[in-house]
């Protein structure tokens, strides 16, 4: 089943894979701030940060800095283990 709406400017066929959209996904921006897995440097606590965090963001256990806000991106003081999201 193939569908086509000029108006809306989008495409779709249904296939073995389900619905898929042709454009839009080129189109639509994906954000670029995640969520991060840090380990405090100071104590090996691990805390989870956002990584445009607007807030001083500190380890629940020792008190030390884990991401400083800049305006922007936040400076990540302790190591990152992963990216989630």
């Amino acid at each position: 089943m193939q569908l086509h709406d000029a108006e809306e400017g989008y495409q779709a066929q249904e296939g073995g894979g389900g619905l898929v959209l042709s454009d839009w996904e080129a189109l639509i921006p994906r954000p670029s701030s995640r969520f991060l897995k840090v380990k405090c440097g100071k104590c090996e606590g691990e805390q989870i940060v956002y990584s445009h965090s607007t807030h001083l963001v500190k380890c629940r256990t020792c008190g030390e800095d884990l991401a400083i806000p800049t305006g922007g991106k936040a400076i990540i003081k302790g190591s990152i283990i992963s990216v989630l999201g």
